[in-house]
């Protein structure tokens, strides 16, 4: 089974955004890989990637900002990098890519061994991305 998605795409190169068609052949163990539909060297290139056994690298930098989770920086679905400084190599995230909880963190120099409501307006519990909430401000809700 094969699925089409169109999907507006970042090229690295240049920094234009054009309409690409994708599709997906399915591969052996539930592997994918995601091909460009039509002629254009550099799309079959750049989309020639095999997106199972990669994985996310958090952080990962890209044009100038460091990242601890999935974004939708230049495209309409979450993606990540493969690697800590964004080279072209990426793939579409999936639910089990997302940032994770990090227990112990540290917040307003205390350490927290579990989600908490401190410093939320709306007494919403969340959590650190990373060990130093203090130093990197990645955070997502519990």
């Amino acid at each position: 089974m094969s699925l089409v998605v169109k999907e507006p795409f970042l090229v690295p190169e240049n920094g234009d955004h054009i309409m690409l068609t994708l599709t997906s052949l399915m591969l052996s163990k539930g592997l994918s890989t995601w091909q460009a539909l039509g002629d254009d060297e550099l799309l079959m290139k750049t989309m020639s990637l095999i997106f199972a056994d990669n994985q996310c690298v958090f952080p990962f930098d890209y044009s100038g900002k460091r990242y601890f989770d999935c974004t939708k920086d230049g495209s309409l679905y979450s993606w990540c990098s493969l690697t800590t400084s964004y080279s072209g190599r990426w793939r579409y995230c999936t639910d089990t890519d997302f940032a994770k909880c990090v227990f112990p963190f540290i917040y307003n120099g205390q350490k927290f061994y579990k989600c908490t409501t401190a410093g939320s307006l709306l007494w919403n519990y969340w959590c650190s991305v990373t060990a130093d909430y203090d130093r990197d401000g990645a955070w997502r809700y519990c």
